[in-house]
């Protein structure tokens, strides 16, 4: 299994607040915790980087 919208994920969870885990900086939402200038990339690398693994699980098993 994979992430379903992985852009949604990193934009409105980590730039915006909207979403869980609804960080993001002062400026952008009524949420203190967060700093919408980097997190969401680093979500976002994260999330690619967990793709790519269950990707190639996936391929070696089937």
């Amino acid at each position: 299994m994979t992430f379903n919208e992985p852009r949604v994920v990193a934009a409105l969870g980590f730039d915006n607040g909207i979403n869980l885990p609804n960080r993001c900086s002062k400026q952008f939402g009524n949420y203190i915790d967060g700093n919408s200038t980097t997190e969401p990339y680093i979500a976002a690398h994260h999330l690619i980087l967990s793709h790519v693994e269950a990707v190639k699980r996936y391929r070696e098993k089937y």
